[in-house]
């Protein structure tokens, strides 16, 4: 009779069990809203699809690529029947096929090219420099409020660096502090006798300090040396070294800043193992006074001697800035491109020689930061021509201005060897002519950057870029932010003109009607061939970090049942705990944590990652846990009542 009714109970629970597993099995799939594995499992597989169809779309340009070299094979036996200019100049455009295959033809002969003299990013410095002290205030020559922009999560690709002169004065309480990561302000000039600060102007009084912290923005001292002959002093000067080191770090880590940036202009052949002795001596003092201090070295675009030993460089230091505005007397000439990003002329250098030739020698693409200028150069002279010496300097123009002003005003005009534009106009029988960044160029240069994963780009005195109306944050947003991040959605739509990737017809600068009506070029050689499928799969689930959290939830459950089980079995040695579990059978309760235990478990450990089939799984455990237990205790009770 005692029997009957234990077995009639067991039978019970036994199937309110089964109910229960099969109920726990079924529901994630029905609440799979509100299950974060399973809105995990969506976004996994919505990524797939999207790395799918991505692979799909770039299959579909192999095809096209494959069409397009066909009619190019076909117009290469073609077009020599034909005697015209353009028939010619076409034909070359088709052999070289684009703008990396035709550097790779041009001779590279050091020899001929010409190191730039002086930089005129070095005499404005050195002007600078000169002047009397003057306040931030007295450098703008107005008041301005203190920067108030709501306060962005930063989500780009690539380091955004800035430069803010002192001599800029508070113009960073105008630029867009949401779309700079880090910035290098530019003060600190040193005495190449002693190695103290010769000039550190408004370093100590400046807000942008605080500024950074409010924007979440990592700030670097630019120690700076403007001429051959003082660096040669300083670096022939042990004991300088050592009171610079101590003088700018005790600067720079009152301020809680995040490193500085060496820039010494002029270093010859012959100091070579000097400067990088220098350069390793400043490595180890940073590390010495905290490992958080960073170095960075700025680099001229053209070191045929290789003076500033780049490989060894490029294994001390944190970034390597490649000072891309300072490309000076172009092919020989006084006025020219000032940021050229290619050359068709072997002796005239350009960003995309100058970035082979750093990584020949062993410099990491994802240390370079490429620096350009957001100042135009603008020449005087008797007649217009885009290169010349019958030119003098003129003035520095600001980039807002340049884009805003001159070339809305002017139609802007494109140097065929160097697809750089300029603007020239008379005024008072006056020929002038400017050199700069458009916000094409920089659009361009910004896919040149991406295309060759460099560690980021950087601009020369953000001051240039001031303007209410100004495309350039929008356009780094546009060109860096990581694909779906937050970002107002005003910044981009008050822009719809903004530079999209630039195509290979433009690059080439060849009549766009002709060629695209002759060539299908889809490609832009700018931009990666195929894209990432995992670069992919992690934009599309940022900021969901659902695996994280699973695990902190798994690891607690885990060890709070770990835990419950460990007391219970202590409990066991206590007659009356373990009467009330085998013959009440209590430990019936024990089953759903049992399965909980080994459900989290999977999953902690990433073993099955498909949440019904692990409550499936912890189930049928369970079940086999709940019938040992029931043969258990059936013998128990199969041995007290044989007992006489």
């Amino acid at each position: 009779m005692i029997l009957n009714q234990i077995y009639n109970i067991n039978k019970f629970r036994l199937v309110l069990w089964i109910t229960i597993c099969i109920g726990l099995g079924v529901y994630p799939n029905l609440t799979a809203q509100a299950d974060p594995i399973g809105q995990a499992d969506q976004v996994i597989d919505e990524t797939s699809q999207a790395v799918q169809k991505t692979e799909q779309s770039v299959q579909k340009l192999e095809d096209q690529k494959q069409k397009a070299s066909k009619f190019k094979t076909f117009l290469k036996d073609s077009i020599p029947a034909y005697t015209d200019q353009f028939g010619s100049y076409l034909k070359q455009v088709i052999e070289r096929q684009n703008r990396f295959d035709y550097l790779d033809e041009v001779p590279k002969n050091n020899s001929t090219k010409r190191i730039p003299k002086f930089p005129q990013r070095i005499a404005n410095l050195k002007a600078a420099y000169q002047t009397p002290s003057m306040t931030e205030v007295e450098w703008t020559g107005m008041e301005l409020p203190a920067f108030n922009q709501k306060r962005r999560e930063k989500r780009f690709t690539k380091e955004i660096y800035g430069f803010h002169s002192f001599m800029d004065g508070n113009n960073y309480e105008r630029y867009d502090l949401n779309a700079v990561t880090r910035i290098g302000y530019i003060g600190y000039l040193i005495d190449a006798s002693t190695g103290a600060p010769k000039r550190l102007p408004n370093w100590e009084t400046t807000n942008l300090h605080k500024r950074a912290v409010q924007y979440q923005i990592d700030i670097d001292l630019v120690a700076q040396l403007l001429d051959s002959t003082s660096t040669a002093r300083f670096l022939k000067n042990e004991k300088a070294w050592a009171l610079f080191a101590d003088t700018i770090i005790q600067t720079v880590m009152k301020h809680n800043s995040s490193g500085i940036v060496i820039d010494f202009f002029g270093v010859s052949k012959k100091h070579q193992k000097l400067y990088l002795e220098f350069v390793r001596y400043m490595r180890y003092r940073l590390g010495e006074a905290a490992p958080r201090l960073q170095l960075g070295i700025c680099l001229p675009p053209v070191d045929p001697d290789d003076a500033y030993a780049a490989q060894e460089i490029t294994a001390i230091a944190d970034r390597i800035l490649i000072m891309a505005m300072d490309y000076q007397n172009y092919d020989g000439y006084t006025c020219g491109p000032t940021s050229p990003l290619i050359s068709k002329i072997p002796k005239a250098p350009s960003i995309d020689e100058t970035y082979n030739a750093y990584i020949k020698r062993g410099v990491k693409a994802n240390k370079i930061i490429l620096v350009l200028g957001l100042s135009g150069q603008q020449y005087a002279m008797k007649q217009a021509q885009a290169s010349t010496n019958d030119a003098s300097f003129f003035s520095m123009i600001p980039f807002a201005t340049y884009e805003e002003d001159y070339c809305v005003r002017f139609r802007p005009h494109t140097d065929e060897n160097t697809i750089q534009k300029y603007i020239s106009f008379s005024s008072n029988d006056q020929w002038y002519i400017t050199w700069g960044e458009n916000i094409g160029s920089l659009a361009l240069k910004s896919d040149y950057a991406n295309n060759k994963n460099l560690k980021g780009i950087g601009m020369w005195q953000l001051a240039g870029a001031v303007s209410p109306y100004s495309k350039l944050w929008p356009l780094l947003y546009q060109k860096f932010s990581i694909p779906n991040s937050v970002t107002e959605s005003e910044i981009l739509n008050d822009f719809a003109l903004l530079p999209q990737d630039a195509n290979i017809d433009s690059i080439l600068s060849v009549n766009q009607a002709l060629i695209m009506t002759a060539i299908n070029l889809t490609d832009n050689p700018f931009l990666p061939e195929k894209p990432d499928a995992n670069q992919l799969a992690k934009a599309q689930t940022y900021g969901f970090e659902y695996k994280n959290l699973l695990k902190a939830l798994g690891m607690f459950f885990t060890i709070l049942t770990i835990c419950a089980l460990l007391g219970l079995a202590i409990a066991m040695f206590d007659e009356k705990i373990r009467n009330l579990f085998f013959y009440d059978n209590a430990y019936l309760f024990i089953i759903p944590a049992v399965m909980i235990l080994i459900t989290l478990t999977m999953r902690l450990f990433g073993l099955i990652l498909n949440s019904g089939m692990e409550f499936v799984i912890g189930g049928l455990f369970g079940l086999a846990v709940h019938y040992l237990f029931l043969s258990y205790t059936k013998k128990k009770a199969n041995i007290h009542e044989n007992t006489p």
